[in-house]
């Protein structure tokens, strides 16, 4: 507790400083946009100053020579920001990510839109921790730090819009900070002071998908120091390696599959759920995955085989406790009246060879005194108890 309340204090002045922002406040409603329609506006304006920018982020003659002319527009394709020569041809594309973070595999798709030796393929985002986007070929990746230092630099002759560009450096060198204050967190789960100003700041969702990230990098991380096998893409895994990867629905989860034969054992992290799980995959409906309803479901067979093949994962007669987990003493959650949830997907899936796939977890409430690094401990733990 005693450390939480430095932390907000430490971070006291930026928050002021920031909510002072006339730009930060006009940037609200939505952030991503207001920053790409700034740049592209300080660009069409200020065509020197901007072609000194792009030098002074990527490196001295970085801006193609024979760009002597070029206009900005906004949404070429997927990208925010499309830099354009005289003969209307793409030549600096710029990508921007505030409140999402980037994968690989997103630029990548990106990246194929375009031709890429024509073009300059530049990242702007929030997030410092960007490990796993080392391999996003043909990309150059800046952050909005980087962004706010150079862009300080330049001196503007009309008065109202060097404040304007004044301001705007402020307000995101201050945001900068403050996100990356909450990256150090300590514990799992913020404290209720740090999440209301999350909140307050408008600033929750990309604290949370950066925390995700970076826990996936520690756990990564750890599992190559513990001499495992690890592939960071689904397609990859086997049974002589582990997948482990994140994503972001409404929010963050962390993934962890063995392959086990035909099956999948799984640990999940997402929102305050540490789960197990196990997919099986069927030909048809009717065997061990039935219809009920409007949706589908694990007959008694499936549920029978499950308990006979992973009753080490998995408790389905409505024990009060799994056999596995990593926190003791700890009750686990169940859906209604049943010892387990499921998904069952009754579409054939292309990824598995045409299967029907069903997917049965539970799943125990991770505890608020949590640090990240006890919950990397914890789940290296579990993923050598689950490989068996």
């Amino acid at each position: 507790m005693y450390r939480t309340i430095v932390v907000v204090i430490m971070m006291m002045d930026n928050i002021k400083k920031l909510k002072d922002s006339p730009l930060y406040n006009l940037s609200m409603a939505n952030k991503e946009l207001f920053h790409s329609n700034f740049l592209a506006w300080f660009g069409n304006i200020y065509k020197i100053e901007f072609n000194w920018l792009i030098n002074q982020l990527l490196g001295a003659g970085s801006w193609p020579d024979e760009i002597q002319d070029y206009s900005i527009v906004r949404e070429y394709k997927h990208f925010d920001i499309c830099i354009k020569d005289s003969c209307d041809n793409p030549r600096i594309l710029i990508e921007n990510k505030v409140k999402s973070v980037p994968t690989k595999e997103q630029l990548d798709r990106y990246r194929s839109e375009v031709n890429e030796d024509s073009c300059i393929l530049i990242l702007l985002t929030m997030t410092s921790h960007l490990h796993d986007l080392t391999g996003a070929k043909g990309w150059k990746i800046i952050t909005y730090k980087d962004l706010s230092e150079k862009l300080s630099k330049v001196s503007l002759a009309d008065s109202y819009h060097s404040q304007l560009l004044k301001d705007y450096c402020e307000y995101v060198d201050n945001l900068q900070q403050i996100i990356e204050t909450f990256d150090n967190e300590e514990y799992y789960f913020s404290r209720a002071e740090q999440n209301n100003i999350k909140l307050d700041l408008g600033i929750h969702d990309i604290c949370g998908k950066r925390k995700a990230q970076v826990l996936y990098q520690k756990l990564f991380k750890e599992c190559l120091n513990h001499g495992m096998n690890v592939v960071s893409k689904y397609e990859d895994l086997s049974d002589d390696n582990i997948f482990v990867g994140w994503s972001y629905t409404n929010l963050p989860l962390i993934e962890v599959r063995i392959r086990n034969h035909a099956d999948a054992i799984i640990i999940q992290i997402q929102g305050k759920q540490y789960r197990h799980a196990v997919e099986y995959y069927d030909t048809k409906i009717g065997d061990r995955i039935i219809k009920s309803g409007k949706g589908y479901i694990p007959s008694q067979k499936g549920l029978d085989y499950l308990q006979m093949n992973y009753p080490y994962i998995l408790s389905l007669n409505n024990a009060k406790t799994p056999t596995n987990y990593p926190f003791v003493g700890i009750p686990f959650g169940q859906n209604k009246n049943k010892g387990y949830c499921k998904y069952c997907n009754g579409i054939p899936d292309k990824n598995h060879h045409g299967l029907i796939s069903c997917f049965v977890y539970q799943w125990i409430e991770i505890p608020d005194s949590t640090t990240c690094d006890d919950l990397v401990d914890k789940i290296i733990q579990d993923i050598a108890n689950l490989k068996k």
